[in-house]
């Protein structure tokens, strides 16, 4: 988000973003969903990284297209949209971390879900 030599998807539109959000927001229950049932002793958390791998495309594609849609406004209209964005993907950074997902996953696994 903050490299001014990556500008971010040229064919980004709201209605884009619109759907690339409701897809992220999908995709973030899916997460939680299949954390919940790892957490629980019902599987052994590979689907977990699977929905991860998932939700992590999901907000790169958020990022991108974020970034995109910025070159049609202006600064100040767009500065709230990327800053939520940039906030997003952090927060979507963070949460294995925060949930202690280390204790519950081999080492291989969870590096594999914060890539």
């Amino acid at each position: 988000m903050d490299n001014p030599a990556q500008a971010g998807n040229s064919n980004a539109s709201p209605e884009i973003l619109l759907s690339i959000v409701e897809q992220v927001l999908s995709r973030s229950n899916d997460f939680a969903g299949s954390i919940g049932t790892t957490i629980q002793g019902n599987t052994p958390g590979v689907e977990s990284i699977g929905h991860a791998n998932d939700l992590c495309n999901a907000i790169t594609q958020l990022t991108s297209n974020s970034k995109g849609l910025s070159q049609l406004f202006t600064d100040e209209d767009m500065e709230g949209i990327l800053i939520s964005t940039k906030s997003s993907a952090g927060a979507v950074k963070e949460f294995p971390i925060r949930c202690n997902l280390h204790s519950l996953l081999a080492p291989q696994q969870l590096a594999k879900l914060l890539q």
